[in-house]
């Protein structure tokens, strides 16, 4: 391909050292610019960060959820930053929620954060910071996580409790399982600006205890 070696803006991999090559939902076959960051930060001095509504992402942190679904996936492996967005949703009532949301999927969520009053959930969880630190081992069809049909397959559900994780996502076709481990929470949410798809964070925000030694 001829011309600007960008990424096209609805790339969710934007941003990262990681060539297009049509693993992502534009299926644009080009490299992206040069590993640097706005101002002149250097890529090896950040870390690839998912934003994940509340209360999922406190899901997450606190061990409740190990698999993060999406509807596209990444060949990215390494070390990977939970962003709790900005947004939350804090229906009691599953019935309640809008159209395409599953209420269900936000109880199992509280139930697992033993969460017994459902409301105000903004004074209760992070909103709009880096909250844990995780290690994204691998990233697979939902199908082969609910239905493994062969050795490989079986060996990568061996440590997961799929009967815990099926309530708190979206396995439906096409989607993809985000499998986490070593996950970590931060000792104090980081207020930080989310964005969407994978974004890069400055390595120098976290405490220096959580900063990995080698990214991607």
């Amino acid at each position: 391909m001829t011309g600007s070696a960008n990424p096209c803006n609805n790339c969710p991999e934007r941003g990262l050292d990681l060539p297009c090559n049509g693993d992502t939902p534009c299926g644009r076959k080009a490299m992206q610019r040069p590993p640097r960051l706005p101002g002149g930060t250097a890529m090896t001095d950040t870390i690839p960060a998912l934003s994940i509504l509340q209360p999922w992402a406190s899901a997450i942190a606190r061990g409740a959820k190990r698999i993060e679904t999406r509807s596209w996936k990444t060949r990215y492996r390494g070390p990977l930053l939970i962003h709790a967005g900005k947004s939350h949703l804090y229906m009691v009532n599953p019935n309640d929620f809008p159209r395409g949301v599953d209420g269900n999927r936000w109880l199992a969520a509280c139930e697992g954060l033993e969460l017994r009053r459902r409301t105000n959930l903004s004074d209760r969880l992070p909103l709009g910071a880096i909250i844990a630190i995780a290690i994204l081992v691998d990233c697979i069809e939902t199908e082969r996580l609910t239905q493994p049909n062969n050795d490989d397959d079986r060996r990568r559900v061996l440590t997961i409790d799929m009967q815990r994780e099926i309530p708190l996502g979206y396995y439906t076709h096409g989607r993809y399982g985000w499998v986490l481990s070593n996950v970590r929470a931060l000792p104090t949410p980081i207020p930080y600006r989310g964005k969407q798809g994978l974004f890069r964070v400055p390595c120098d925000v976290l405490p220096v205890e959580y900063r990995p030694k080698e990214v991607a």
